[in-house]
């Protein structure tokens, strides 16, 4: 942290506020444009996610008939979703990462919320499998009933769902940021003196402070603004992206991915977190949320692990689209490209949109058939894995770099107690 205080070196001007504020709004501005471009977010066809449907389902959706197969369901996944908590918040969060590794970031009963978070999500998608292997045994007329990542959603509406999630992560990060880089004095003293002064002072006779005030106002204001602008038919997306090529759309969701890494990196406490120091929530007086099911065992959410949780939930989806742009394959999605411009076709007829076939497709153009197909801005050229390559590189040697520096550190740490 010399650098920081210094305010010299490379360290310094990668943290500073300022730049910090360019990569989240920089964030919410690529992701507004792939919400534009991304011609899977037009498809009529049935969203289909990976593992993280088929948790879905077996906790909400595709229930089988017959009341020995429902409650098999309903135990497997109770059992998987009560193992996964338990996993998460004493092997993962008291055991590995607090006793062995003594992770900072972890002291105490920080994190824990994150570590349930994730063994969860792991035990749901195998009991999901085990519910699965199950039924292939001993249900005759399995087929209907395996679990799978589809969802009861087409991918429209999970465009528009998945863009509003994006909106209030990013948003909210970006507030939450601010909020901590004017609550923390120690770092970077030269900026914004007068405002850090008064961000957190109560304000008058009032019970609030300008740091609440000014996240309630922020959010009450942006947030109905972007929910119509996405939901309501003011804008047509179809027509409003700028005509990007499948290596262009790679381009941008590689810029947020990492980016996403970048917010994580920016920290003033990265790589150690060895702060005593509790930030506020946003929007709240309080520096932590406890939950007290388990009065031995409270499980509870800091002003940091809040917004690492936010970040590291926008970061899946992130990822996510990152893999979906490299993949795209128009027919997947009952689309086709028009064949003189390269432009997507989407099909807007349910039952015409699962027709795989590209030839039926070939002779649908020729017969002129087309006239309920929208056509979007978005073109297709196809995309050969040396192309591919040179977006995902970039972004792994980004993760190895700061995973690289992360251990760095800790090396250094045991030759200091050696």
């Amino acid at each position: 942290m010399g650098s920081l205080s210094r305010g010299s070196g490379p360290g310094y001007w990668l943290r500073h506020p300022y730049l910090r504020l360019f990569v989240l709004a920089l964030i919410m501005t690529c992701n507004f444009l792939l919400f534009t471009e991304d011609p899977k977010f037009h498809s009529v066809t049935e969203v289909d996610i990976p593992f993280a449907g088929n948790a879905v389902q077996l906790l909400i959706l595709n229930w089988p008939p017959g009341a020995q197969w429902i409650a098999l369901k309903l135990c497997i996944g109770l059992f998987s979703l009560g193992i996964g908590l338990i996993v998460g918040k004493f092997l993962l969060h008291k055991l590995i990462l607090k006793r062995w590794w003594r992770l900072k970031l972890f002291k105490e009963d920080r994190g824990s919320f994150f570590c349930m978070a994730i063994t969860t999500g792991i035990c749901l998608v195998t009991g999901s499998y085990l519910y699965n292997f199950i039924l292939l045994l001993g249900m005759e007329d399995y087929s209907e009933h395996l679990l799978n990542g589809k969802l009861i959603m087409d991918n429209q509406t999970f465009g528009k769902i998945a863009m509003i999630g994006k909106w209030l992560g990013d948003s909210t990060s970006l507030f939450l940021v601010l909020d901590m880089m004017l609550q923390e004095k120690k770092h970077y003293r030269q900026w914004a003196p007068r405002l850090r002064a008064k961000w957190d002072v109560r304000m008058g006779k009032t019970l609030c402070s300008l740091r609440i005030i000014a996240f309630w106002v922020y959010q009450l204001i942006m947030t109905p603004l972007v929910l119509a602008l996405v939901l309501a038919n003011v804008i047509d997306w179809s027509k409003a992206g700028f005509g990007s090529t499948g290596l262009e759309r790679g381009i941008l969701a590689g810029i947020v991915a990492c980016c996403d890494m970048a917010i994580v990196a920016q920290d003033w406490e990265y790589p150690r977190f060895k702060t005593n120091t509790d930030v506020k929530l946003p929007g709240m007086e309080t520096g932590n949320l406890k939950c007290n099911c388990l009065a031995k065992y409270p499980v509870v959410i800091t002003g940091k692990w809040f917004n690492y949780g936010i970040v590291l939930a926008v970061m899946v989806l992130d990822f996510n689209a990152l893999n979906n742009h490299l993949s795209y394959n128009p027919m997947a999605y009952g689309q086709y490209v028009h064949p003189e411009t390269q432009r997507i076709m989407t099909i807007t007829n349910v039952t015409e949109a699962y027709d795989y076939n590209q030839l039926n497709w070939t002779v649908r153009w020729m017969e002129n058939k087309t006239e309920s197909d929208i056509m979007l801005s978005s073109r297709y050229l196809g995309l050969s894995w040396g192309w591919r390559l040179l977006v995902i590189v970039p972004t792994a040697l980004i993760g190895i770099s700061r995973f690289s520096k992360r251990k760095e550190e800790t090396e250094k740490k045991r030759q200091r107690r050696r």
